[in-house]
């Protein structure tokens, strides 16, 4: 194996590191969240257990198994490239990426099971884009410093990259159409003004794509450094946003108005508003 290949492996490892202590803290502060006690429920064996309960909970524990599993078949130096290595690869990442959409709005509203499919696709893409942008920062840093050649992987990675951009924004624009109720969310309502300023940051994105993929083909890994630097900065804008989209209501432009209910029982009448 080469350097390059070695690195993208201890990546890949540290990617998944990262992902078993985010889904941990995620669901520490999920179980305080959920039983109403506050910090204390960070370290409540209590709280946990009902947080295991709810779907959330269950599939970030699911989750947390998944990226045990992943990080063996990372480890799997030996087996790295051969056709069951890849298979098994692909198949954990799938379930890792449904493991996202099945906790938030893909699941819900209109056509939940093509929201699935669009996010699960929507999440590969970006997972791939994103990847792909940090093994080039890698490797043109690499290349600066040693005159280190790019390996065919990363020259995938460069060739790939605005390929997962248009498939993350088709995707992109049918979620919206799926879970946007009425065009008039898109301004009146925080979802819709979050999705334009993402859309907006999106569009930004796909101009430095294209010039990125331009500079490379015409003059290699030593002009792509700034472009690197832009596009990598805005995908972290972009995923910003896109987190922020989670917790908000679809349709929050429509009041609620009070409902009036009366409940009796025997010579007791009760009103609740």
């Amino acid at each position: 194996r080469t350097e390059s290949d070695r690195r993208t492996r201890s990546l890949s490892s540290g990617a998944l590191g990262a992902l078993a202590l985010a889904t941990l803290l995620q669901f520490v502060a999920q179980a305080a969240e959920s039983t109403g006690r506050g910090v204390g429920g960070l370290v409540s064996p209590s709280s946990w257990a009902d947080a295991v309960q709810t779907r959330f909970g269950m599939t970030l524990i699911v989750r947390l198994v998944l990226v045990a599993l992943a990080l063996f078949v990372a480890s799997g130096a030996a087996l790295a490239g051969t056709r069951a290595w890849r298979a098994s690869a692909a198949v954990l990442v799938a379930c890792l990426l449904l493991t996202f959409s099945l906790v938030g709005h893909p699941g819900t509203g209109r056509l939940p099971a093509l929201g699935l499919i669009l996010d699960i696709v929507h999440l590969g893409a970006s997972s791939w884009w994103l990847g792909g942008l940090l093994l080039l920062a890698m490797s043109a840093r690499r290349h600066s410093e040693h005159g280190e050649e790019w390996s065919s992987g990363v020259r995938r990675a460069a060739r790939s990259g605005p390929v997962c951009v248009v498939v993350i924004v088709v995707t992109g624009v049918l979620q919206a159409w799926r879970t946007v109720p009425h065009p008039g969310t898109l301004t009146s309502a925080a979802y819709g003004q979050t999705l334009l300023a993402k859309s907006a940051l999106v569009l930004l994105v796909l101009v430095i794509a294209a010039a990125l993929w331009s500079a490379i083909r015409r003059v290699g890994p030593q002009g792509a450094g700034r472009l690197l630097v832009a596009q990598s900065l805005l995908a972290l804008a972009v995923v910003g946003v896109s987190a922020g989209l989670v917790g908000l209501d679809q349709d929050a432009s429509v009041a609620a108005d009070p409902v009036t209910v009366t409940v009796s029982e025997g010579s007791l009448s009760v009103v609740l508003t």
